[in-house]
């Protein structure tokens, strides 16, 4: 039942000419959130009101290096390939892989 909640709430973006997995919420997703945010998953939203690039950007890293694939990947390479263009999208699909993990 696991595996089955996990391959639907994944999902991938495009960032430039690149196609990411983002990792299903979990819960090195969520220790990762809370080490780097100092807060949980439900608190995550004041972090936005204080920085929302930078925690948009550190949300996206968090989701693209534990999903077994990009494990080595940086924050600042993500970053460059994001233009102001992307951000609502980014933000959009985010907000929805966190819902359905949440409903699941």
């Amino acid at each position: 039942m696991a595996d089955r909640l996990l391959q639907e709430t994944s999902r991938t973006i495009k960032l430039g000419e690149t196609e990411y997995k983002l990792a299903p919420v979990n819960l090195n997703v969520l220790s990762d959130i809370e080490d780097e945010f100092g807060c949980g998953l439900g608190d995550l939203g004041k972090a936005f009101e204080k920085k929302q690039a930078s925690t948009m950007r550190t949300l996206l890293w968090i989701l693209v290096k534990n999903n077994g694939i990009n494990s080595e990947i940086t924050r600042e390479a993500l970053g460059d390939q994001i233009g102001l263009e992307d951000m609502a999208t980014i933000a959009e699909q985010i907000g929805e892989l966190i819902t359905a993990s949440v409903k699941e």
